[in-house]
């Protein structure tokens, strides 16, 4: 009896850390003016400011891969959702094909800075499980 019991046992824990594993969306808790990744489908909870924002999709990413030679720089695009206790707010975040460094956006009282990555490189696909925002929410002076 004792033998069924402990593959019995087994079983139960497995179950149990694979369901826990499962309702884990990957949401990360943030802090003001430190930076943080987002992935696509990824939220980010800064909790000291009741704010969220969650990176929803790229809907545009034509930057001029690196080591080619483009007549227009192209740029990419950045769907985001903020959550505050006002409601919601879509925003898309642009960032041109030039810019290698980060770029800032704001949102009422809040300097975004974000950057899109990874940068394109010629002949090479970059699939939407790869893409991910980089962010550093700040309060505005």
């Amino acid at each position: 009896m004792r033998k069924l019991m402990i593959p019995a046992v087994l079983l139960l824990v497995t179950s149990l850390l694979a369901g826990a594993c499962g309702k884990n969306n990957g949401d990360i808790a943030a802090v003001l003016d430190h930076g943080f990744p987002l992935a696509i489908g990824q939220k980010a909870i800064i909790g000291e400011e009741d704010l969220e924002i969650k990176f929803l999709e790229i809907l545009e990413d034509s930057r001029c891969p690196a080591g080619a030679q483009c007549i227009w720089e192209g740029r990419a695009s950045a769907s985001v959702e903020f959550k505050d206790n006002q409601g919601n707010y879509k925003m898309v975040l642009v960032q041109s094909g030039s810019a290698q460094d980060y770029v800032q956006e704001t949102y009422k009282n809040y300097l975004i800075t974000y950057k899109i990555t990874p940068y394109p490189q010629q002949n090479e696909e970059i699939s939407k499980e790869d893409y991910r925002l980089l962010l550093t929410i700040s309060r505005k002076d």
